[in-house]
């Protein structure tokens, strides 16, 4: 059965929207071919087309046989091929000159909204001034064939193409905010030394994991991780080694986990792994992972560290402070029975 992921999910929202966009363009083509009175030779091939395109990817998308970003590739290229070969075959035969727009000339700018599902937003901003170049060129295409505008065309023709350029000013301020807010959420989400994910973000996927769990009684893990005599090395060799053993030791510790791990600075010399549909067997095995990687990985050129592990797994209406609490007072115990050790706290087995 068909179950759409949560909505706080970003990748689940734009599956959303493309789920729901593309069976309405679909459903418009299909409009467009039969309710219209007179069918011109383009829509009468090329709508049946781009309807069963539009569901063709549907249903990958619905399924799942290949990626989003796939789906909103294909489906950003399709529709834009679409309107642009209407649009030069309207002009080409003079329709565009005598008649003006068609009812589908109203669809023009969906490919703007499309193009930010599927590019960044600078790249969306491209396509799209690269999109209405290219329709724009349609009109001396239709001149150089012998068209001349009637005048109830001009009108229709001169407020499409005013419109598009609206779209794509709101656009390009768009693309610039989305820059600039996606830089301000790194700095307020990140940890300035390290540039992991800091304590108020790994608390936001904690609570993010959390509805997933009450939702799909999918378990995950929470390790809290210690250094071991860490404040020996600032004391010793000074607070810019003791940040650069920081940085390494993210660096290695990153690339000791899992795809679907999250890695986080939780304050000092203390990490937060967020585990994600992980068992407290499997929380182990990654936490002797974790622990091996970076005991036999000198830092800072001669420096030797181990680290102290706490490990917590998910227990129904938990919330994100009982869950860390158990996880730091684990990793409080196995500091108190001499360090560099795993102890877990508060398994829950369904």
């Amino acid at each position: 059965m068909f179950r759409l992921p949560p909505l706080h999910d970003l990748a689940a929202h734009r599956r959303r929207v493309v789920l729901i966009l593309m069976p309405l363009g679909a459903l418009a083509s299909l409009a467009g071919r039969w309710l219209s009175i007179q069918v011109n030779p383009f829509d009468a091939v090329f709508e049946p087309l781009l309807a069963l395109a539009l569901s063709l990817f549907t249903l990958l998308a619905w399924r799942r046989w290949v990626s989003l970003r796939f789906v909103e590739a294909g489906l950003v290229m399709v529709v834009a091929l679409y309107q642009l070969s209407g649009l030069y075959y309207y002009a080409l035969q003079g329709d565009l000159f005598k008649l003006g727009l068609t009812a589908t000339a109203m669809w023009f700018p969906v490919l703007f909204a499309l193009a930010y599902l599927a590019m960044t937003p600078s790249g969306a901003a491209l396509f799209s001034l690269g999109y209405f170049v290219i329709a724009l060129l349609a009109l001396p295409s239709g001149f150089l064939v012998g068209h001349q505008f009637a005048p109830a065309a001009i009108n229709s023709v001169v407020q499409f193409y005013l419109v598009n350029l609206a779209y794509l000013g709101l656009i390009g301020l768009y693309a610039r905010y989305q820059r600039e807010h996606a830089a301000l959420k790194r700095q307020a989400s990140s940890d300035f030394l390290t540039g992991l994910a800091n304590r108020r973000q790994a608390e936001e996927l904690i609570e993010l994991e959390l509805l997933r769990f009450q939702r799909y009684k999918e378990q995950f893990s929470v390790l809290m991780l210690d250094l071991d005599h860490f404040k020996q090395i600032n004391d010793q060799y000074g607070h810019s080694v003791g940040d650069q053993v920081l940085r390494e030791l993210s660096l290695q510790l990153s690339r000791a986990m899992r795809e679907s791990d999250s890695l986080a600075r939780w304050g000092g010399e203390e990490f937060m792994v967020l585990a994600s549909a992980t068992s407290l067997a499997q929380a182990e095995q990654l936490a002797e992972r974790l622990s091996l990687a970076l005991k036999n990985q000198a830092l800072a050129g001669n420096l030797y560290i181990t680290m102290s592990v706490g490990i917590a797994v998910s227990e129904p209406d938990d919330t994100v402070e009982q869950l860390v609490s158990r996880a730091d007072r684990a990793m409080y115990q196995a500091k108190a029975l001499g360090r560099n050790q795993v102890v877990t706290h508060g398994a829950y087995r369904p």
